[in-house]
Formats: C-alpha cells, sequence, structure tokens
C-alpha cells in the first residue's frame, strides 16, 4: 500500500513569507555609514550653528549692556567733574567773599573810629564856642563852669583835647590862633593858677 503525502491546500488569505533580502554588500554598508555620518554631521552642524547665533546674540546684548552702564559712568564722572569744578568755583567766590567782608569791616571799623573822633572835636568845638561866648560876655563864673564840664563828658576824658591845634585861615594874610591855643588862653586867663587839681 502505497502511503502518499497530501498537502495541506494552501490558504489564499495567507501572504507568502517574503523573501529574505540578500545580505548587503560592503559597498552598501559604507554609503549608508557615509549617510548616517553625514547626517550627524549635519544635525551637529546645525546645532553648532545655532548655539554660535545664540552666543553672538548674547555677547551683543551684554555689549550692548556694558555700552550702556559705561556711557552712564562717563556721565556720571562728568557730572562728578562739572560738580567738582562748580564746588571749587563756589569755594573761590565764599573766599573772594570772606577777604571783602574782612576788607568791610575794616574800613567800617575805621569810618567808625572818624566818626567818633568828629562826634567828640565837635562836642569839643561846641563846648569851646560856649565858653567863648561866656568869656565875651564877661560871665566868668559860667565860663569857669563850662571849662571845668569839659573834664565830665560823656567819655569822661577829658574833652578840651580833641580841640584842632591847626587851623586854616580865610585868608591868607590873616593869622588865626587854633581852637586849641583859644582855649588855653581863656583858661589861663580864668585860672592863672592852674585848673584845680581834680580836674587834672
Amino acid at each position: 500500500m502505497t502511503d502518499f503525502i497530501h498537502e495541506k491546500p494552501k490558504d489564499p488569505s495567507l501572504t507568502p513569507p517574503a523573501p529574505e533580502d540578500p545580505p548587503m554588500s560592503r559597498k552598501d554598508r559604507q554609503k549608508r555609514v557615509f549617510t548616517y555620518a553625514a547626517v550627524l554631521f549635519g544635525v551637529a552642524f546645525v546645532l553648532i550653528l545655532w548655539s554660535f547665533l545664540m552666543t553672538h546674540r548674547s555677547n551683543q546684548l551684554m555689549l550692548s549692556e556694558l555700552k550702556d552702564r559705561t556711557n552712564d559712568l562717563q556721565s556720571t564722572v562728568e557730572q562728578n567733574d562739572e560738580l567738582r569744578q562748580e564746588v571749587a568755583r563756589l569755594e573761590d567766590e565764599l573766599a573772594d567773599a570772606k577777604e571783602s567782608a574782612a576788607v568791610l569791616r575794616s574800613e567800617r571799623d575805621r569810618l567808625n573810629r572818624q566818626l567818633t573822633d568828629a562826634q567828640k572835636q565837635a562836642a569839643a568845638m561846641e563846648a569851646l564856642r560856649q565858653i567863648e561866648d561866656a568869656y565875651a560876655d564877661r560871665r566868668y563864673g559860667l565860663a569857669r563852669e563850662l571849662i571845668l564840664a569839659m573834664f565830665t563828658g560823656d567819655s569822661g576824658n577829658d574833652l578840651s583835647a580833641w580841640l584842632p591845634e591847626t587851623v586854616t585861615p580865610l585868608v591868607d594874610s590873616e593869622e588865626l590862633a587854633s581852637p586849641a591855643a583859644v582855649y588855653r588862653d581863656i583858661v589861663t586867663r580864668l585860672y592863672p593858677d592852674g585848673l584845680p587839681e581834680s580836674q587834672g
């Protein structure tokens, strides 16, 4: 009896297995490696370029910020220089003002002394006029009182010391006695023995 080997009927819905790819040649493998390396190189280049652009942009921003800070610093330095110059100018003006004030104080003191001297001289001349009037009217008692009063003025000094020793004559040929000389002449006539000791 013969054995028959029956093959199962093929199912039309089943796809036949794909035939195996033939093994790649060395040249194809190299080509694929080169392509892969080129892709990696391209990606690396793009990344490096992107990194460079970002770094460049960051550097530009930092440089711009540094320029702004430098400009601000330069402006501050210039303002400080201007302020120092202004302070120096004001100090010079203050020194000049102090010097002018010292000169003005000195001039004021000098004028005050002149005014005080002029007031004392005017008071002495007025006292001498009163003494001369009393002496001319033969009121010798009053004249003596006025002479003694010249030693007890508000200043407490001898007012007769402020009588001028010189005189400017109204006429060149006319010789006039100075107020001090007129005063001494009247005192000598009214006090031939000299003024009382208490009056100096």
